[in-house]
């Protein structure tokens, strides 16, 4: 018995930003630049007060009917994001609220870009528990909201949007394993410094730029061309 995908959804905000927007936003950059550095030609981004749980709700709600489920007969709602509604409290209870699946346990996970792969792999045992049978993951971010839109080390990266996936107990295929390791001492390659105990929002910090995003992408990918060949 394995933890099968027998449902799966996406959402992004109709909003499109290209990388010519980007320049005329101001952003020292290039649209042939951006293309053969990412890839990227456009991004999704939210408007007005939609948030995370908006569109991980969205997505959620079409896993559940591609997995054929009813909302009351999920078990567990867990969500993947780095960018809540609030800090406190759990976005994933309240994408529960705005989805209606009244009889669900829910909670978060925050590991960043590895958040949905953490996700799934608890969600790909709890589904196995005898009293479970319908356990929905989702990765959802809003990072439009964020970022810095001055910084070009990170605002050209970035778009909103949420996967989802409806797990249920499977006799034949499904999830055959993980692989789930963490690095603490590279914590500040990745962060937003100001917003936790560590640097509570104050407003000497407003206008800083420590209430956005930051990333040192070079360390990032000399992380990563490190770390996904032992992974592999």
């Amino acid at each position: 018995m394995r933890a099968g995908i027998n449902g799966t959804g996406m959402y992004v905000p109709p909003k499109i930003l290209t990388n010519n927007d980007l320049i005329a936003m101001g952003i020292e950059t290039t649209d042939d630049w951006i293309r053969s550095k990412t890839g990227m030609q456009i991004r999704h981004i939210v408007e007005g007060d939609t948030c995370t749980s908006d569109l991980a709700a969205q997505a959620g709600k079409e896993a559940l009917k591609d997995a054929k489920v009813k909302p009351e007969d999920v078990d567990m709602i867990i969500l993947a994001t780095s960018s809540p509604d609030v800090t406190l409290s759990s976005t994933a209870a309240i994408t529960q609220y705005k989805m209606r699946c009244n009889n669900a346990g829910a909670f978060d996970v925050n590991s960043v870009c590895s958040g949905f792969a953490y996700a799934l792999d608890v969600g790909s045992r709890q589904v196995l528990d005898p009293h479970m049978d319908n356990v929905l993951v989702i990765g959802a971010e809003v990072y439009s909201k964020i970022l810095n839109w001055n910084d070009r080390t990170t605002c050209i990266y970035f778009g909103d949007g949420a996967g989802a996936a409806l797990l249920q107990k499977t006799e034949t295929g499904g999830i055959r394993g993980s692989y789930l390791k963490a690095d603490g001492s590279g914590a500040e390659v990745i962060q937003i410094p100001a917003g936790g105990t560590k640097m509570p929002i104050t407003k000497e910090i407003l206008g800083t730029g420590d209430e956005y995003f930051h990333m040192d992408g070079r360390a990032v990918w000399n992380f990563a061309t490190v770390k996904y060949p032992e992974a592999v």
